[in-house]
């Protein structure tokens, strides 16, 4: 008997028949790619506070200069007023962790399902063949190695477009 999640693959394996070879597999994932950046981006966009995580990341960022600066120098002076501190600024990196972490709530669990269908459909398939060999990849790439070379090239941009980061 075929389980549900075997139809599921097989009939979006059917849908995507065009795009599961390459070039069009490479492009489809690219583009597949920038969508869920930009989705991920809108999100993190609504819900968080972006200029008050700015500003507790600058204060952050501040005072561990200072700390590596009263470390390096061995300034006491310096040194007990960052510890003075240190609890303060571990609540503000707790508070920028948890919200930067919300937004997960709302896109994880649908984009993992996503993924892991389309890992099964382009499973064993090569996605796209590189014109140049990257070392330990080769130049034949599956759908896991080609998303996630265009996740690390296409977030980025996205998201200072977003001004998220």
């Amino acid at each position: 008997m075929i389980s549900i999640w075997e139809k599921l693959v097989t009939f979006i394996s059917n849908l995507l028949e065009p795009y599961r070879y390459p070039p069009n597999s490479a492009i489809f994932i690219l583009i597949l790619t920038i969508a869920l950046s930009v989705t991920i981006s809108t999100i993190n966009r609504m819900i968080l506070d972006i200029e008050k995580l700015r500003r507790y990341e600058e204060k952050i960022r501040k005072w561990r200069q200072m700390y590596f600066k009263a470390k390096r120098t061995g300034d006491k002076k310096l040194l007990v007023k960052v510890e003075r501190q240190s609890k303060y600024i571990q609540r503000l990196q707790s508070e920028v962790a948890s919200e930067r972490f919300k937004p997960m709530f709302i896109y994880l669990v649908p984009f993992m399902l996503l993924f892991w269908i389309l890992n099964s459909v382009y499973k064993g398939i090569t996605v796209v063949i590189l014109p140049f060999e990257l070392p330990r990849l080769g130049s034949q790439l599956t759908f896991f190695w080609w998303y996630l070379l265009c996740n690390f090239a296409v977030g980025g941009p996205i998201q200072k477009i977003f001004r998220i980061t």
